[in-house]
């Protein structure tokens, strides 16, 4: 490839170029993203233009070709990702990291691109777990298809490039002009204005609707209580002789221990603590006299299922096994209400491990008692929020509503910018991106490169930044943390406290997360709001508004 080739794709592709190999130099974070190419001959000179280039910089360039029978892109790159010939390529250590580039999709007929299609809808999630970011190329028409038949991975997805001939040819040399305006802006307004021109957010100016949202109650996720009444008590307090003291804000025993008895309250308070989504302790109970506990570990022999603490100077009576037996033998009526309520305790503790239904989701799905009977708009339902967790399942919506907020965030910034206000700025993150390796503030500062704001990718000038202090000393009111796919997070184990922790610290700020229905547990300190699905007339006021994009 001769130079003269070279400077000619970033004279007529200079953002794509840009964009593209910065995604691409970020090859460790994964990802996916969309290429819009009509002439195949100009995609066989990119391709070996962007082999050269990363080859230049310790990046290999897979070239993944499908065929006519690999109509789940899924499976095929699973499959390819697992074989040992891609495997030696990563255990070499010639590269530093692979990308891979997907293309051959011109050669299916309708019926297999309807299906390739619509694998690739439903089955989108399962990308995130190949490591390797994803380079779908396709034609104009096959990108239009799949922008119409697959709207939950067309919002799902990541950025949007595009190599046409005739839409490079057409920029104005004042369009070129005003690119270079906008490099010598400041480092804010320069990363807010290419927010607002990045397609995976300006797209939503005319697509989004109103996605609505009621707000959830604060339902704990603890078993049922029962206090046992003064005849209960009275039945089985000769059976029991053992009773304990214990000190305020001593810990009983903790989630995970073995358990060897049980403890009826005689006088003071329990506290009963079960780990939120990011394994903070969480108040789910509070305990008084006649209440009992931690009778689920002795009657089923499963670990503590909570940890349980005092709050007051308390005292117990404890029920060990031989206790237990006398009590079913002296007083039956009170054994059973001792066992059924383990029982439901239990079943509201562990889920069954072949369909996983967190407690919120069972409250969602159980009753309206617990919602507002009234969907609004989600954006306006959580505006007041600090903290709030946009939940819903698959294909609801959440992302596309964090890509909104985004654009919405990004416009209202260069507004208060222009006025000499102070800003909130909005930052997009993937959680899926989070890898034990990594912390936010790194990823804050990958956000920063991917649209060329070197002044932002220090760490240095990230720390400054999360203390409201920007380089150009423009005025910030606070940063908007979208984070998207709390459910996503590889190695929950290691990156869920960072996550924690980053949000504690970072408490002045402004945090709206996704995450799925299904796999949420109570986050502390979290409001959250669950999105309904589209009516009707909903999915028709989107058709009308997607083909009226289409058409302008």
């Amino acid at each position: 490839m001769s130079l003269h080739e070279t400077d000619e794709f970033v004279a007529r592709f200079p953002d794509e170029i840009r964009l593209l190999l910065a995604m691409l130099r970020m090859s460790k974070l994964g990802g996916l993203a969309l290429v819009e190419c009509d002439d195949f001959d100009l995609r066989a000179r990119l391709f070996d233009y962007f082999r050269r280039r990363l080859e230049a910089e310790g990046i290999y360039l897979f070239y993944y070709e499908v065929g006519v029978r690999d109509t789940n892109l899924v499976r095929s790159l699973t499959e390819l990702t697992d074989h040992s010939r891609f495997k030696n390529l990563e255990l070499t250590g010639k590269y530093k990291s692979i990308v891979i580039f997907v293309y051959g999709i011109e050669k299916f007929n309708p019926e297999q691109r309807r299906k390739f299609i619509t694998l690739l809808n439903f089955l989108r999630d399962r990308l995130t777990l190949i490591a390797q970011p994803i380079v779908l190329w396709g034609s104009s028409e096959f990108i239009t298809d799949l922008a119409r038949n697959a709207p939950d991975f067309w919002s799902w997805k990541g950025q949007f490039y595009s190599f046409n001939t005739s839409a490079a040819d057409s920029r104005s040399p004042a369009e070129r002009e005003e690119s270079d305006v906008l490099d010598k802006l400041p480092p804010l307004r320069r990363y807010l204005r290419r927010i607002l021109q990045d397609p995976d957010y300006s797209i939503w100016k005319d697509l989004y609707l109103p996605l609505k949202a009621t707000r959830t109650l604060d339902v704990s996720p603890f078993s049922p209580r029962h206090t046992l009444t003064v005849d209960e008590l009275r039945q089985i307090a000769p059976l029991l002789p053992h009773t304990e003291t214990w000190e305020a804000n001593q810990t009983i025993f903790r989630q995970g221990e073995a358990g060897e008895a049980f403890f009826v309250i005689v006088s003071g308070q329990v506290e009963i603590l079960a780990p939120d989504a990011l394994g903070n302790d969480l108040v789910i109970a509070r305990l008084g006299r006649g209440d009992f506990f931690g009778e689920i570990a002795l009657i089923h022999g499963i670990p503590r299922t909570a940890t349980a603490r005092t709050t007051l100077p308390s005292k117990f009576v404890r029920v060990t096994t031989d206790d237990l037996t006398r009590i079913r033998q002296k007083a039956p009526d009170v054994y059973s209400i001792i066992k059924r309520i383990a029982q439901r305790r239990l079943e509201a503790r562990i889920q069954p491990t072949q369909e996983p239904v967190s407690p919120l989701r069972r409250f969602a799905m159980e009753g309206a008692n617990f919602l507002r009977r009234s969907p609004v708009d989600v954006r306006e339902l959580i505006a007041d929020d600090q903290y709030t967790v946009i939940l819903g399942e698959a294909g609801a919506g959440k992302t596309t509503v964090l890509r909104r907020l985004m654009l919405d965030y990004a416009n209202r910034a260069e507004r208060h910018l222009t006025a000499g206000e102070p800003i909130v700025l909005p930052v997009f993150i993937r959680l899926n991106t989070l890898t034990p390796g990594k912390t936010i503030p790194r990823l804050l500062r990958d956000v920063f490169s991917a649209y060329e704001i070197p002044e932002l990718e220090t760490e240095e000038a990230v720390e400054q930044l999360l203390q409201g202090q920007a380089p150009d000393g423009t005025p910030i009111k606070t940063i908007c943390f979208l984070l998207d796919g709390l459910n996503e997070l590889p190695a929950p184990d290691k990156t869920r406290p960072k996550l924690s922790q980053f949000i504690q610290s970072n408490r002045q700020h402004r945090f709206i997360l996704t995450c799925r229905t299904q796999d949420y547990s109570v986050l502390r300190g979290f409001r959250s709001a669950m999105l309904q699905k589209l009516a009707g007339e909903d999915i028709e006021a989107f058709l009308v508004n997607y083909l009226r994009a289409e058409r302008g």
